[in-house]
């Protein structure tokens, strides 16, 4: 029954400790890299053309009507007025077609500022050999017991490191989702206090600042489990292995939910703090 719980342990770590390599390196991705790149090719070849097709008649529209509010009568219209919405319509068009790589290069910004962050990140476990050995060495009822708590700690594992996969996967799928709507943003520039295209660039910018938050968050993390600092360590009185093996389980699971927690904490206070709701 031993070699059972040492097995059930080591592939709960060994799923954290793939999904942690994994997370830790698509974060440093730019939208256009995730997953492969295709879900970036099915949102900028078949859903952006759309959209730039509806803002620019949207634009075109909308700089019209503003044209003419503000003209009572064409015949006392200047040349220049007239050069003005010209050059108006040019700039909007071009920012249109060109938003897209405007997004891209922050959000490229924002991925290597990322990396910078990620570079002495470590958040992987390990079943130690006190653990295992104490274990080993427990009678056949206590071996039940353990199996027992072994089962919930390898559920509680798999189900933070799922959370975590998710929140990322989130992340990303935020970010590029947002992309035909601020191409339909930019139709607004014309209509006078409208602040569409400014709050889609601060609502951007804070989710781009996430992906940083997220790696900022598990740092922490990183920096709480790397302290020295363990339950254990008060334990030496104990002369019970099996307990002491039991709260180096917790340990590790309390560690885990620890990861899950700062990482989900970062969207809000990022939001929090540039002011948006």
């Amino acid at each position: 029954m031993e070699d059972l719980i040492i097995d059930i342990l080591n592939a709960g770590y060994y799923i954290w400790n793939v999904i942690a390599d994994y997370i830790l390196g698509v974060l440093v991705q730019s939208p256009e890299q995730f997953a492969g790149g295709s879900v970036w090719r099915t949102i900028s070849l078949h859903i952006i053309p759309f959209f730039v097709l509806i803002a620019s008649s949207a634009y075109t529209c909308f700089l019209m009507i503003g044209f003419f509010q503000e003209v009572s009568d064409l015949k006392q219209v200047k040349a220049t007025d007239f050069g003005f919405t010209l050059v108006k319509w040019i700039l909007g068009m071009e920012i249109i077609k060109n938003f897209t790589k405007m997004v891209v290069g922050v959000l490229q910004a924002a991925a290597t500022m990322t990396g910078m962050v990620n570079q002495s990140t470590n958040i992987k476990f390990e079943l130690s050999n006190e653990v295992e050995q104490s274990i080993r060495d427990a009678n056949w009822l206590a071996q039940v017991g353990l199996l027992i708590i072994v089962v919930v700690v390898f559920l509680i594992i798999v189900f933070c490191s799922f959370s975590l996969l998710t929140l990322v996967y989130q992340y990303f799928i935020k970010l590029i989702l947002m992309l035909p709507f601020g191409v339909l943003a930019c139709s607004t520039l014309p209509i006078r206090n409208m602040n569409m295209f400014s709050g889609f660039w601060k609502n951007l910018i804070a989710q781009a600042l996430v992906g940083v938050g997220i790696v900022l968050g598990l740092v922490c993390a990183s920096a709480i489990i790397n302290s020295g600092f363990t339950i254990t360590s008060e334990l030496n009185l104990i002369q019970e292995k099996n307990v002491v093996a039991l709260v180096k389980l917790c340990e590790v699971a309390f560690y885990m939910v620890l990861c899950v927690t700062c990482a989900k904490a970062v969207e809000g206070t990022i939001r929090q703090g540039l002011g948006i709701s």
